[in-house]
């Protein structure tokens, strides 16, 4: 694979050491005025201005060296920043979040359902159905809860660090009791975590891929975790957030192809069996704008 594509880091790279003071001309300049906060409203903004692969149209300052990334990798891990980016799935601390006032009817919550026939249906239509092609990795379905961990500017890191939010201004968060220590959950913290997934449990998606992630090879064959097989395996599936930022859109090669993590965002817990927990709230909030809700 020759083609070199920006990852989020380098693009989160680029909007703080140039958002900061023109630059970083020294450790001093790239640790000036930045906040938690400030960090995450650089990760929403390349969340929502998804960076296809296939385009590079989101701005980056092709100035951002090699050097930069690991000089603000360096300065966020001195400010205790990026200290949980690396961290397994926080289990004393998991939120749910029901988005309200979109186009779409919200569904109940806690689903009433077994998300297994939603995992079937799901790789099914993956493996057999064309089209305009599909662009999201995760098992998306009604009764797949997806969770993430608070932080102390948002209820839920899912509503900053989410890709794809579609315009959604309220939303009820639901705290989740601890989840147990028995809860089989899977940790994928770099590439060769994800390509694990993919070796042990492939599924062909081609067919729904080719015309979308198509774009960056016609040819290629696409593959993706078998959600259905893991579920035997596994409770819940975790994106580090370091993880997101290093492969989310990013084309990696796997036996028989290729494979690629979209759509999944920073710290989101997908659930392949129902949670064993209950369910406190919910919490109604609001977007205040940008990354705040409130």
């Amino acid at each position: 694979m020759d083609e070199y594509f920006w990852t989020k880091r380098e693009r989160l790279t680029s909007y703080l050491a140039f958002t900061q003071s023109g630059g970083t001309s020294s450790d001093a300049d790239a640790a000036a005025g930045l906040s938690e906060e400030r960090v995450w409203e650089g990760i929403h903004t390349y969340a929502q201005d998804e960076p296809y692969f296939y385009s590079d149209a989101t701005w980056v300052d092709d100035r951002v060296t090699a050097e930069d990334v690991e000089q603000i990798k360096a300065v966020l891990d001195r400010l205790g920043i990026s200290a949980w980016w690396d961290s397994p799935v926080a289990r004393d601390d998991q939120q749910a979040v029901r988005l309200l006032g979109g186009i779409h009817r919200p569904l109940p919550f806690p689903p009433d359902g077994d998300p297994a026939s939603d995992l079937r249906d799901w790789v099914h239509e993956a493996q057999t159905s064309g089209g305009d092609g599909t662009w999201w990795t995760p098992p998306l379905g009604r009764n797949v809860v997806m969770t993430s961990r608070s932080r102390p500017f948002a209820p839920a890191v899912a509503l900053v660090g989410g890709e794809d939010e579609l315009g959604y201004g309220r939303a009820d968060v639901y705290s989740a009791s601890p989840i147990s220590p028995d809860a089989r959950i899977y940790e994928i913290a770099c590439g060769e975590d994800w390509l694990n997934l993919v070796r042990v449990a492939p599924a062909d998606v081609t067919v729904s891929r080719v015309s979308n992630w198509g774009r960056f090879d016609r040819t290629a064959r696409w593959y993706l975790p078998n959600w259905v097989e893991l579920s035997a395996v596994y409770d819940a599936v975790h994106l580090t957030v370091n993880a997101y930022l290093d492969l989310s859109g990013i084309p990696q090669e796997c036996p028989g192809g290729f494979t690629m993590i979209t759509g999944w965002g920073a710290d989101e817990t997908y659930w392949l069996n129902a949670p064993a927990v209950v369910w406190n709230g919910p919490r109604r909030v609001a977007r205040q704008g940008g990354i705040y809700w409130g």
